[in-house]
Formats: C-alpha cells, structure tokens, sequence
C-alpha cells in the first residue's frame, strides 16, 4: 500500500526505514505474475478505514491505541491522507503491484483478513486448500492472517523474501521460526515460483 512502501507513504514520512518493504515489491510481482498465467487466484488485503474512523473501534477498542496507521493519523492528521482512510492515496495499491482483472480485493479493518470479512468464504468458492502469503508486514497483518488460516484448516506457505516488517529483522526471522514450528511452511520466492509453474 502508498502508506508502507512508497517514498513519502506514512512510515516514510515519519522518518521509518522502509527500505526492507520496498525490496518484497519485486518477489511479490514475479509471484502474483506467475499465479495468474497458471489460473492461481491472486488476493490483495488492504486496510481501511472509514475516514470518520467510525469502524476503527473507537477509544474503547485496542484497536484504536495499537494500530500504528490509526496512532499516526490521529496525532499527526496532516498526515490522514497518507495513511488508511478509504478513498486516500495511502489506501491506494503500489503501481508495480496494482491488482489485474480477476484479482479479488479484500477490504479489512483488522489485522488478519479474515476478521470481519468475506474471505473465508472467497477461498472455500475457489476450493482453495494452500495459500501462498507475502506482504507487509511480516509479525503483524501477514502472521495475522496467517494464523487464522492453519485454525480455518488452510494449508499456509510464507514466502520468506516477499514478506518484510518496519524493524529489526531478528522480529522477522521470530515469525518464520514461528511459522516453521507451528503454524505452516515458509519457502522463498524462487522456490515458490518453481512451485506455481508446476
């Protein structure tokens, strides 16, 4: 999304190192191109929230003190654009990563994608059995999801070098280890593009 990865995004603004986000730009680009010549659906995950923020949960929600986007946004509103409000540009998708015909985009205000919406029952009328993560960020929305999806009974493969967090990248390599150990399988880019051709 403009509010992680490009240059002047929230994070970027307020002084962040975006770097490592920026180099998954790639990998997910080689992934999503190779998903689609092989009919493999691809699915976005965008956090949004109404720019009332009326679906943020308010002051009683940790959601509202936690939710590095909403903190940023509320102590610096300047910034409101850059961040997670609907019909911003910092909502907006990345242009070397904007979705294709077919692409399904899902619409959260959580961190796992499967909270409040329709996915699961997206991925059940696509008989979809494996699913294949990338994205930012690694211990938030993507292990997030990630672990919604093993409770659902889906079959989680993490791309190691298409995923990235604003941070240390000993917190990175924790959620892979945690991946590893309980919740799934990770691979990286090359392997997971030998996968998808098949």
């Amino acid at each position: 999304k403009m509010s992680l990865l490009p240059r002047g995004g929230l994070f970027d603004a307020h002084g962040m190192d975006i770097s490592s986000c920026r180099k998954t730009i790639t990998p997910i680009e080689k992934i999503t191109h190779m998903a689609r010549s092989k009919g493999v659906t691809v699915i976005y995950t965008v956090h949004a929230y109404s720019s009332d923020m009326y679906d943020t949960g308010g002051p009683s929600s940790p959601n509202w003190w936690k939710e590095p986007t909403l903190v940023m946004c509320r102590k610096y509103p300047e910034h409101a654009d850059k961040g997670c409000f609907r019909n911003t540009w910092g909502c907006e998708i990345i242009d070397e990563l904007k979705p294709r015909k077919g692409d399904v985009i899902i619409e959260k205000n959580k961190y796992s994608a499967f909270t409040g919406t329709n996915l699961d029952n997206i991925l059940k009328a696509h008989n979809a059995k494996h699913l294949i993560f990338t994205g930012v960020t690694t211990n938030v929305c993507v292990e997030s999801t990630l672990r919604n999806a093993y409770f659902l009974e889906y079959w989680p493969v993490i791309v190691s070098d298409a995923c990235a967090l604003i941070g240390p990248p000993s917190v990175h390599d924790a959620t892979l280890s945690t991946v590893r150990i309980a919740f799934g399988w990770v691979t990286n880019t090359e392997d997971a593009l030998k996968a998808l051709a098949g």
